[in-house]
């Protein structure tokens, strides 16, 4: 989506950035494993404080790759972002 990202453990955080992202995922099984529901929170650079959460749910049905719904998820964010006054 344009942005750098660095991974890595919480007392290892670069200097400078803008935020923390975490993720949650929840996996079921039908038939096949597949992942049910997916998380991703943006918290201030300290860790604390939520800015914005987006989430994605799929059950069997209309079961989606996990790269679809991070996307997916991703894509809800970012535009949560952009539409903030």
């Amino acid at each position: 989506m344009g942005y750098e990202a660095t991974a890595g453990l919480a007392n290892q955080r670069p200097a400078g950035m803008d935020a923390v992202a975490t993720y949650r995922d929840k996996w079921m099984w039908d038939m096949t494993n597949y992942l049910f529901e997916l998380t991703v929170t943006l918290r201030e650079p300290d860790g604390s404080y939520p800015i914005v959460v987006g989430r994605v749910l799929h059950g069997s049905l209309t079961r989606k790759s996990p790269e679809y719904m991070v996307e997916e998820v991703c894509t809800n964010i970012f535009k949560q972002e952009k539409n903030k006054p």
